[in-house]
């Protein structure tokens, strides 16, 4: 993917009030993406774009990069330190709460480690979601009010 925060790219465009507006950001930008042929890494690009302009001042978010190929060792002494199979990709703290997303590209697929621990954070009592597209992470954190 080319280009990155403030960059105009075409393709994808900032999403847009009800009348049409586009939403206002502290910088202008527009990320390419195309949602049908886009890998889970340019989701994971296009979605870091949106969210570090879109999410309300004082939300803060990261990604947890448990999916990155690691030797043997490095994946023991990484579980023995409390990463933990399945964890969503992103978190969006806020208000005292954590909101948590996991990204699919269009043909991914939940895993059963996920399925078990987005089961284990909902108990927890923080809202998980799983989002194929930029479109569907804008309106997801529309709907839990951080945008």
């Amino acid at each position: 993917m080319a280009g990155g925060v403030g960059s105009h790219c075409g393709g994808f465009h900032p999403p847009t009030n009800s009348d049409g507006t586009y939403l206002q950001f502290t910088a202008q930008f527009t990320v390419t993406f195309f949602a049908a042929t886009a890998t889970e890494n340019q989701l994971h690009s296009a979605v870091s774009v949106l969210l570090s302009h879109a999410l309300r001042p004082g939300a803060y978010f990261f990604h947890v990069p448990n999916d990155a190929k690691r030797s043997y060792a490095t994946a023991a002494r990484l579980k023995q330190m409390g990463m933990r199979a399945g964890h969503p990709d992103l978190t969006i703290l806020f208000a005292g709460r954590a909101y948590l997303i996991e990204l699919k590209s269009a043909r991914g697929r939940v895993t059963d480690a996920q399925t078990r621990a987005h089961a284990l954070i909902a108990d927890a009592g923080c809202p998980v979601a799983v989002c194929r597209s930029v479109e569907q992470v804008h309106e997801q954190i529309r709907d839990w009010g951080l945008i």
